[in-house]
């Protein structure tokens, strides 16, 4: 006898970051704010009533009613409750040093609420800790930051609250990435001889800073 299908899926083992991480919310169904939705492969909804953040597309979004993004709706309406969490994968990376960036957009300047991103131990609410405070509008904006040390065993996320009925607050396109400083490269057997300098090196090009007579000169050679 047949059975009906089922689908599911594998417990979600912690991300190294090679390059970098993103997450532009396609791929998934969508739905409305008022409605239950889905979230992204390996993120967490920490939802105050019944509807908590969710894969969504409309115009609240960043980037349009056509293109996918996370929404959440925070407020006293007993549907929505506040504060709703959206919990990032894990990662193994220190990301100390690491940027994140996304877009992020309200609905209304009437009642914007408060959208923060921090850290939290598991899926536990009580947990989290805000690192910054993000302050979106209502016409879409990009943001970036840059992280400081974040607990082991700890996972990012974003919390958005209101103290009114009910308001949206919508994210999308939402980037980690390692930036590598760029290292000056340091020339050896420097020497001066008649007033010229001379080095060696393999850079490309080099600063070279004179003084003379109290004045100082900047030259890329």
């Amino acid at each position: 006898q047949w059975s009906n299908e089922l689908t599911f899926t594998t417990a979600c083992d912690a991300i190294t970051i090679t390059d970098q991480f993103s997450e532009d919310f396609s791929g998934y169904t969508a739905t409305n704010y008022s409605e239950l939705g889905v979230m992204p492969t390996c993120w967490d909804a920490i939802a105050a009533a019944t509807y908590g953040p969710h894969v969504y597309a409309g115009s609240y979004g960043p980037n349009g009613s056509n293109d996918n993004a996370l929404i959440f709706t925070s407020g006293t309406s007993s549907n929505y409750g506040s504060p709703n969490l959206a919990v990032l994968p894990e990662f193994t990376n220190d990301l100390q040093g690491y940027t994140l960036s996304f877009k992020a957009k309200l609905e209304s300047s009437y009642a914007p609420g408060v959208l923060t991103y921090g850290y939290i131990t598991g899926v536990d609410q009580t947990t989290f800790t805000a690192i910054d405070t993000v302050a979106p509008s209502t016409t879409a904006q990009d943001f970036e930051y840059t992280l400081p040390s974040i607990p082991a065993g700890t996972r990012l996320a974003f919390c958005y609250s209101n103290s009114n009925i009910y308001y949206c607050c919508a994210i999308d396109d939402v980037v980690i990435a390692f930036i590598e400083e760029d290292t000056c490269a340091t020339p050896s057997d420097v020497a001066v001889n008649n007033n010229v300098v001379t080095w060696t090196g393999d850079a490309a090009s080099y600063n070279v800073t004179i003084t003379a007579n109290g004045e100082t000169t900047t030259e890329n050679v």
